[in-house]
This record gives structure tokens, C-alpha cells and sequence, in this order.
């Protein structure tokens, strides 16, 4: 208990009196053990509501403080102005050596004998409880990344700490079939996958096909967290020239909705790709820090309470629509309406109406797409943000 409030008090003093940004070392004493973390605090005064959380979890064999060097998180961090969080995992004997591993299930199947998986799930309670009494946290902005190992048990957390992320990133990780439970509340997801990634590779040396195939050859990943999600196997798919992404929003028969994307990047090796070890050829590389940040931020609109000033006058119907969606407002506006836009998971505006704009208004699958997208309608007064979703 001693080092866990000296832990604290360190916290504090760095904290209370220092405004640039600050690499804050702290162990935590957790079932007998003392857990290591590294956070990173940016910048700045805190943001109205406090700030955003993110944990970034190593691979095996890695480390918080690795972590904090070279994932681009902090980076991010600086620059959007939110927490992030490099815990360590536990060291254990294993089939693959002695290294740091989660406790998720693949851990399980490979312990030495004798050597027994410590649950993980109350450090990361107590480093959501230590931070928030010291940093203003926004309890519902918090956000699980992880790489590999990592990778695998961020869908983990998501499942066994139900309510407390806003949505997850998996970097070459996916849910192990051992830790398959239903996921309620059902947390957005997005799972990168590389075509040259070692675990792909074919006893003969081929990379994971760059197409629909990859699909079928990563279905046992895939499924898993389809399963523990209540999804079905339809998907919607858009691509660029190095990435292919699979999205998932059909539930099962009595299921609620969810979101679920898996992409494979072309040419991705065993990698967190930070902009020095992927496409680094290019002018502006992809950041899969980057990526995931702006995916959050889009699912934190899209799930977000919606706004108080929403006028209760707005209707939209069917929603969820498998066609066309209606919105009308069923009483006059106090000022009519400047703007209509819609924004995709990702945070880019993908439709935009102006006045003069007719009621009701019609939204259409065929201009819109598949999926979870955020609906803005802005007045001279107001701005009224809701969830639509197209199946």
C-alpha cells in the first residue's frame, strides 16, 4: 500500500505543476505484484469535460515504456490533446520463452507447467481509478489499442470491462477463441491485419492474398469476434490503393446493432506502424496511431448522448433503414435549417445538403452506403447530431 500512494502522490506533484507535456513513470501494486505504466500527458490545460484516455498494449516480449517510444501515440496525444496509458504486461514462462504476455487466451494454452495466467482486468480498473482521482477524466471517451498480443487482449477488455471503452483498435491482434463471451454493451472495433504479416504467411511462403480472400482464410479470427458481437457474415468493403476494409454492422436475429471492420494492408509486415516501417516511401506514410485516433473520435460522435439542445421535434424513420431513411420535424423550426451532413465511422464527411431544404428529407442507401453514420443538422440556433444506420 505504500508504494501504490507514493505512486499516487508522484502522480499528483507532476500533475498539479506542470503544464507542458510530461512522461509520467508509476507502479501499481495490484494483487501483490507491482505493475509498471507509462503515461503520457500533453500540453495545455485539461478540455472541457476532461480529457480522452487511451491505453496502447504492447506486444509479447515488449513493453510500456517501448511503447511510449515508438507506437506515435504520444505524438497524437500532443497534438489532440488527450491521456495516453503504455502499461506492461506480467512476465511468465512459456512454450515461446520467458516474456511479458496479457492474460488473454492464447497465453493460457502456452504457460510453462506450473506457471499459472494472473488476471490483468483489475490493473486496468485501478489505472482508470488511479488517473481519474489525479487527471480529469471524460469517463466516456476511453479508448483500448493494442499491438499482437496486445492486439488480442484490448477485444478481451472490451468483453470483461463491459460499459467502460468507447470503442477499440486490435493492430495485428484478434480475439482469441478462448475469451469468446457476448459483448454488452457492443464497443466499435476496427482490426488491422498485414498481407505479409509472419502469421499469415503460407507454409510455402505466399502472403495472405490482397483480396476477398483474405477473408475466407482469416475466418477463424473473424468469427470470433463476429461471435462475441452477434454479427452475421455480410459485410460492405471499401479500399484505397494499400488497404482493403471489411465492415460488419448485421446482426443476428436478436441481436442489437454493433460495428466491426477488419482490413488488411497491403505489404504489412509483423508491424504497429508509426510512418519509419510501413510505405515510409511515401510523402505522408499512414500512422496506424493516427488511424485509430480519428476512428475514435468518429464512434465517440456517432455513440455520444445526444445533444441537449436536439430539437424533440425531429423525426427519422425507419432507423435502422434497409432503403431510404425520412426526416421530418413534426412542428416548425425556430430557425431553419443552414446545413444537412453526414459523416462515416471514420470522421470524414461523406454527404452534405444546403438550403433550400425540403420536409421531410429524404436520406438513400445508394448515395450513403452500409453502416453507422453520424447525422448533423445545423440551424442559425443549433446543431442537432444523431445516429443513423443503414443495413
Amino acid at each position: 500500500m505504500k508504494i501504490k500512494y507514493i505512486a499516487l502522490i508522484c502522480l499528483f506533484l507532476i500533475y498539479h505543476f506542470g503544464i507542458s507535456q510530461e512522461r509520467i513513470d508509476a507502479k501499481l501494486l495490484i494483487n501483490n505484484e507491482l505493475r509498471e505504466l507509462v503515461i503520457f500527458k500533453p500540453s495545455g490545460n485539461p478540455p472541457a469535460g476532461g480529457y480522452p484516455l487511451v491505453f496502447m498494449l504492447h506486444g509479447s516480449n515488449q513493453s510500456g515504456p517501448q511503447f511510449y517510444n515508438i507506437s506515435g501515440w504520444k505524438e497524437v496525444a500532443e497534438k489532440e490533446k488527450f491521456i495516453v496509458v503504455f502499461p506492461t504486461a506480467l512476465i511468465y514462462c512459456t512454450t515461446e520463452g520467458v516474456q511479458t504476455k496479457w492474460s488473454e487466451g492464447n497465453t493460457l494454452s502456452i504457460l510453462c507447467p506450473g506457471d499459472t495466467l494472473r488476471d490483468d482486468i483489475p490493473f486496468f480498473y485501478k489505472m482508470i481509478d488511479t488517473i481519474s482521482a489525479i487527471i480529469p477524466i471524460n469517463a466516456n471517451k476511453i479508448y483500448a489499442s493494442g499491438f499482437s498480443g496486445g492486439g488480442t487482449m484490448v477485444p478481451k477488455l472490451t468483453i470483461n470491462m463491459p460499459g467502460v471503452f468507447a470503442a477499440a483498435g486490435c493492430g495485428s491482434g484478434n480475439l482469441d477463441e478462448r475469451d469468446i463471451k457476448p459483448m454488452n454493451p457492443k464497443v466499435p472495433t476496427w482490426a488491422i491485419r498485414g498481407t505479409h504479416d509472419h502469421n499469415f504467411i503460407d507454409r510455402l511462403g505466399r502472403p495472405c492474398p490482397f483480396n476477398d480472400t483474405a477473408v475466407a482464410l482469416n475466418s477463424n479470427n473473424l468469427s470470433n469476434h463476429l461471435s462475441a458481437m452477434g454479427l452475421s457474415w455480410n459485410y460492405s468493403k471499401d479500399s484505397n490503393a494499400y488497404a482493403i476494409h471489411y465492415t460488419f454492422t448485421d446482426p443476428l436475429p436478436g441481436e442489437s446493432k454493433a460495428f466491426f471492420r477488419w482490413s488488411i494492408f497491403y505489404g504489412l509486415e509483423h508491424e504497429y506502424f508509426n510512418g519509419t516501417n510501413y510505405l515510409n516511401q511515401l510523402p505522408n506514410p499512414p500512422i496506424e496511431a493516427e488511424l485509430f485516433w480519428e476512428f475514435f473520435k468518429s464512434v465517440s460522435r456517432i455513440s455520444s448522448t445526444e445533444n441537449k439542445n436536439d430539437n424533440s421535434s425531429l423525426l427519422i424513420y425507419p432507423n435502422p433503414a434497409t432503403d431510404e431513411i425520412n426526416i421530418r420535424f413534426s412542428t416548425p423550426m425556430d430557425s431553419p435549417i443552414k446545413t444537412l451532413k453526414v459523416f462515416n465511422v471514420m470522421g470524414q464527411q461523406i454527404y452534405k445538403l444546403q438550403q433550400p431544404l425540403t420536409n421531410p428529407i429524404t436520406l438513400n442507401k445508394s448515395i450513403i452506403g452500409s453502416g453507422i453514420f453520424l447525422l448533423q443538422i445545423t440551424t442559425a440556433r443549433q446543431k442537432i447530431n444523431r445516429r443513423i444506420i443503414f443495413e
